[in-house]
């Protein structure tokens, strides 16, 4: 007969994200050393995560979440609320972030580099549009307030070069802004690039970042293309010492999340 684990009273956040992991476990039917199996993970390491005594990394959360049969994207929130206080907002060990932006539109390409130093604030899912502001192709979804209706449309595996599993390409859409983005959930390093892709096929506009980070939170997202005028679709890819992995790519979506070419 295994040790029982100790009962969680508290109420704050952390407390409230170990309650959370042990429930999605026992609604997996999942023992912790079934657990550490599926996740990769060490039993020891998963008995930390929910024991409420210490936050777990996001790496870890998304691996054990992953390995109960849950979505990341559901639980990303309620982690950096607990690491935080406040969901989308960067961690101190988190702070230098680049990407390079790619525009195409009419067989014209436009580059510009953008940089978020030291001290800024990551984009939060809840953050309100700037007043005035209607967005338009190849704008940020989470700094224009997108992010407050976003809904899941699409998911696909993601794998680095030579095929081992990195994370996943989610496909976000939000009605209010009539737009859509890829999001790349897996980690980040200044020694690989994640490349995220929006393509619109009714005027073949494409929107593309490239992104990579020295100091940086896991996950990735690229800029929007608006989805009412076309369908749209996402590709994502990571290149690592000068090798392309193999891209990854959702259908392509109309407005109301009709299916209009299948990927």
């Amino acid at each position: 007969m295994g040790r029982r684990q100790k009962v969680l009273v508290g109420t704050d956040a952390m407390t409230d994200l170990a309650r959370s992991l042990r429930r999605s476990r026992a609604a997996a039917g999942l023992t912790l050393r079934g657990l550490a199996t599926k996740s990769g993970y060490a039993h020891s390491t998963l008995s930390m995560a929910e024991s409420g005594s210490r936050l777990p990394s996001w790496e870890v959360v998304e691996a054990f979440v992953q390995a109960c049969g849950d979505d990341p994207a559901t639980w990303r929130d309620r982690w950096e609320v607990a690491a935080t206080g406040t969901p989308g907002v960067e961690s101190a060990e988190h702070k230098r972030r680049t990407r390079k932006k790619l525009v195409r539109a009419g067989g014209v390409l436009v580059t510009a580099a953008l940089g978020i130093a030291t001290g800024l604030l990551w984009p939060r899912a809840d953050q309100p549009a700037p007043p005035g502001v209607q967005l338009a192709d190849g704008q940020d979804p989470y700094r224009n307030g997108c992010g407050q209706d976003q809904v899941q449309i699409d998911s696909r595996p993601l794998s680095w070069p030579g095929g081992t599993s990195y994370g996943s390409l989610v496909m976000f859409h939000s009605s209010k802004c009539h737009a859509s983005w890829g999001y790349v959930y897996g980690p980040n390093s200044s020694e690989w690039t994640v490349h995220i892709q929006a393509h619109r096929d009714s005027d073949r506009a494409t929107v593309a970042a490239e992104l990579s980070a020295a100091i940086s939170r896991p996950n990735s997202w690229g800029d929007a293309l608006l989805s009412n005028t076309g369908c749209v679709y996402i590709e994502a890819y990571i290149t690592k010492g000068g090798v392309d992995g193999p891209p990854t790519a959702t259908n392509c979506y109309r407005e109301d999340g009709t299916v209009i070419h299948a990927r």
